[in-house]
């Protein structure tokens, strides 16, 4: 597996997969029993000060916001990072500030983490991650049991994040999430990668197992209009908007 710098990735496959387990390997918490890690193409080092500059730059949001969040202010919770990264009080305010803007919880730091709804839980966690600046942020099962407001205003984070030259790596059950989304996606069943590529060569390759590529709604009705003879030279369409236009192009409408 390699991941691209500055890109944004999706990893899928069923429970008990390894998704979780590979992502603690990815920054340090799990040590492999074989094979190698590499991060910007050296090999991880397990020694104290090496782990803990790894996960300087590798953070990992985990799927359930109460096993991440410990304090009860959430500025303290959001400060606890980079306080021990060793910033400085004016610094570590500025980081804090930063990552509660981006995630939009500004309005929130007055209210204790524990009152907070489960979305804006995992608003605040993203937040503690992005306070310490890392250069690829992980994301486990990031949309779970979110409803949709949060779900766009938490992908329109990873968006911003991708923007900025960072690394997103993410894993997910969201089939039409990821199909839209990804740059590149893995597909992981028992512990070994399936079916790796863009995520068009993924969901259209022939063959595949149904329990773990189901056609993302998008696709599928794509080529049931190819099917059909409702087809023209533009790209295969990622999410609706695509979707919409390629329709109007086919039937020879105005876009």
């Amino acid at each position: 597996m390699s991941i691209a710098k500055g890109k944004k990735t999706a990893i899928l496959g069923p429970n008990g997969a390894g998704k979780t387990t590979l992502f603690l390997h990815f920054n340090g918490i799990l040590r492999p029993k074989r094979g190698k890690i590499f991060y910007d193409g050296k090999e991880v080092c397990y020694r104290r000060a090496e782990i803990a500059e790894l996960r300087k730059n590798v953070g990992i949001v985990f799927q359930n916001p109460d096993v991440q969040l410990f304090l009860a202010d959430l500025y303290q919770e959001i400060s606890f990072g980079p306080i021990n990264l060793g910033y400085s009080e004016d610094e570590v305010k500025e980081k804090v500030e930063s990552a509660m803007r981006c995630t939009g919880i500004l309005e929130l730091r007055d209210k204790p983490v524990h009152h907070l709804s489960y979305g804006q839980k995992k608003s605040v966690s993203i937040a503690d991650v992005l306070a310490m600046e890392p250069e690829v942020v992980i994301l486990d099962e990031p949309t779970a049991y979110l409803d949709p407001r949060h779900v766009s205003q938490i992908t329109a984070i990873f968006d911003v994040l991708v923007s900025e030259g960072k690394t997103v790596i993410l894993s997910t059950h969201d089939l039409d999430f990821a199909y839209s989304w990804a740059d590149y996606i893995y597909v992981m069943d028992k512990g070994k990668i399936v079916a790796k590529g863009d995520p068009v060569t993924v969901f259209s390759s022939a063959g595949r197992d149904p329990d773990l590529f189901r056609m993302p709604l998008i696709l599928e009705v794509y080529s049931i209009l190819r099917e059909n003879g409702i087809a023209c030279d533009a790209a295969v369409p990622r999410n609706a908007k695509e979707l919409k236009k390629y329709i109007k192009l086919a039937l020879g409408l105005k876009c």
